[in-house]
C-alpha cells in the first residue's frame, strides 16, 4: 500500500533448464527453514516475558504487555507441521536443530525434492517423533524412496523391500489415505470443487472425511509422543 517493493525470486525457464530449479529449491528450503527459527524465536521471548528481539524499537510499545505471556507457552511441546514443500521444510528444521528444540513433526504429503539423500542419512537420527500423512493421488516412487530414508534399514513402520530384523520400532509412523488428493489437506476442496474436478486433482473421498481422518491422525500421533490424553483413540498410530 505504501508502494514499497517487496523482492521476489521464483523458479525460471533458465533454472528449470540448468537442474530442475533444484539449485533454487534448496535455497528456498533454507531460507524457509530459518523464518521458522526465526518465529520460534519469537515464541521464546515471549514465553520469556520479554518483547521479541525482532520488533523494532517504534513498534515495542505496541507489546507493552508482553510480560503477560512470561511463562504461558510449553516451549518443550513446540510440534513443526507443514504440506508439500512446507512439510520437506519442518523436517529440514527440526532434523538440523538442537535435539529438544522441537517435540514432534507432522508432515502432510511432503514433498522432497530439494531435500538431498545425503542430508536425510546425515541427519536423520536427530529427527523427533514424525509422522507422515501421504496422500495416495500425489506420491510417487522416487519421492517414496526418498521419505524411507527417514527410517533405519529394516524398521517396520515401512516396508523398503528389505529384511525386519528383532529390533524397535522407530518413533515415525507413516500413514497413506487412499483416494486423497494432495490439496487433501486443506480447504481448497471444500471451496473449489468444481475447480479441482475440471484440473482433474479432486479426490474419490469425502472432503470433509479426508480433513477429519488427517486430525485425527495427527492428534493421535502428538498425544502419544506428547503424553497427553488421546481423545482420538488411534492407538495404531
Amino acid at each position: 500500500r505504501d508502494g514499497t517493493k517487496v523482492p521476489h525470486r521464483g523458479t525460471t525457464p533458465e533454472s528449470e533448464a540448468a537442474d530442475g530449479s533444484l539449485t533454487f529449491r534448496r535455497s528456498q528450503l533454507s531460507q524457509r527453514a530459518a523464518e521458522i527459527e526465526a518465529a520460534r524465536g519469537v515464541l521464546a521471548d515471549l514465553h520469556a516475558g520479554e518483547p521479541p528481539r525482532c520488533v523494532g524499537p517504534r513498534d515495542r510499545s505496541r507489546l507493552a504487555h508482553a510480560e503477560s505471556f512470561a511463562g504461558r507457552l510449553d516451549m518443550g511441546a513446540v510440534v513443526l507441521a507443514g504440506h508439500s514443500f512446507g512439510a520437506a521444510t519442518a523436517l529440514t528444521t527440526a532434523m538440523k536443530s538442537e535435539p529438544g528444540r522441537y517435540a514432534a513433526v507432522v508432515a502432510f504429503d511432503a514433498w522432497l525434492y530439494a531435500l538431498s539423500p545425503d542430508d536425510i542419512d546425515a541427519h536423520r537420527d536427530a529427527l523427533p517423533p514424525t509422522l507422515f500423512i501421504n496422500n495416495e493421488k500425489f506420491q510417487w516412487r522416487s519421492n517414496l524412496d526418498k521419505m524411507s530414508r527417514f527410517f533405519p534399514p529394516g524398521d517396520p513402520s515401512i516396508d523398503r523391500g528389505e529384511s525386519i530384523p528383532s529390533k524397535p520400532r522407530s518413533a515415525a509412523a507413516i500413514a497413506t489415505l487412499r483416494g486423497a488428493g494432495h490439496m487433501s489437506q486443506s480447504d481448497f476442496p471444500l471451496l473449489m470443487r468444481r475447480l479441482l474436478k475440471i484440473a482433474g486433482v479432486r479426490s474419490d473421498v469425502c472432503a470433509l472425511r479426508l480433513l477429519d481422518l488427517n486430525r485425527r491422525l495427527g492428534h493421535s500421533f502428538l498425544a502419544r509422543h506428547l503424553g497427553r490424553p488421546d481423545s482420538d483413540s488411534m492407538s495404531s498410530v
